[in-house]
């Protein structure tokens, strides 16, 4: 069965909304919060960082909800699901956490004992007036952070479908040589990515729209397949490339986040 893929047409005029609230650090005063309700303007974001190797996007967003209703959620590296769901309920998120004194957090929370393999997670919500993030290392224990990340990675819309970013940075390494054993695959996009990102090196090449899209489902049927880290592509003029991925770029986010 073929995935229906959502497109988004970032349309529209920038509105706010209003949110009122008592915030437990603020003596019980009501604080309004305001946010942006253009279709291109993120309101909360959820970023796991994790010491992988670049080809499992280690630093894309977990979860974005902008502020038009649109909620886009990463279900591996590759593979994101995203829908529209109703103004009120980026609201009702916002208010959750409020209540579960997001807003009343420091900044910044190291762990006493780093945990080797573990994941520094980082909340931002992006107010109007304000920029709140809360960052948080693996190990460390803020208090009700569990259920404040929860509140974010549970945010759902109606129809759930597949989202392919239409904006990717592409990294490549050309190679003059391939491991006996290692799998390669031939690149059935144009061959003029592979090379553009190769030249590119740690800055990565933009892609947008129909390619961008295209190069994003190739690499992730790869994924699918086995690990990235082993995989070999193959271009139409015979050059071979390694350490080929893409990471997402979402509207409305910095380059990197």
């Amino acid at each position: 069965m073929k995935n229906r893929v959502l497109f988004i047409t970032l349309v529209g005029v920038a509105l706010s909304a209003v949110i009122v609230s008592s915030l437990v650090g603020c003596g019980g005063s009501t604080t309004a919060v305001k946010y942006d309700t253009a279709p291109d303007k993120p309101v909360v974001v959820l970023t796991g960082y994790k010491a992988i190797a670049p080809e499992y996007n280690p630093g894309a967003p977990e979860t974005i909800v902008y502020g038009n209703g649109l909620i886009v959620q990463k279900k591996d590296p590759y593979s994101y699901i995203a829908g529209m769901a109703a103004g009120t309920q980026v609201a009702s998120i916002l208010k959750k956490l409020q209540d579960q004194g997001y807003f009343d957090l420091n900044s910044d929370y190291a762990s006493k004992q780093p945990v080797e393999g573990g994941t520094t997670t980082v909340l931002t919500v992006y107010a109007t007036s304000k920029t709140h993030e809360v960052k948080v290392e693996a190990g460390a224990q803020p208090p009700g952070w569990d259920a404040i990340v929860k509140t974010v990675q549970g945010a759902r819309a109606p129809n759930m479908h597949v989202y392919n970013p239409s904006k990717i940075r592409l990294y490549a390494t050309q190679v003059t040589s391939v491991p006996g054993s290692a799998k390669v695959y031939e690149w059935p996009a144009l061959s003029d990515d592979l090379q553009n990102a190769a030249a590119a090196g740690s800055k990565g090449y933009t892609l947008e729209m129909e390619e961008a899209i295209s190069d994003w489902t190739t690499i992730g049927n790869a994924f699918e397949k086995g690990s990235l880290q082993e995989a070999y592509w193959k271009t139409n003029d015979g050059k071979v490339y390694s350490s080929v991925y893409a990471y997402p770029v979402f509207p409305g986010l910095p380059v990197g986040r």
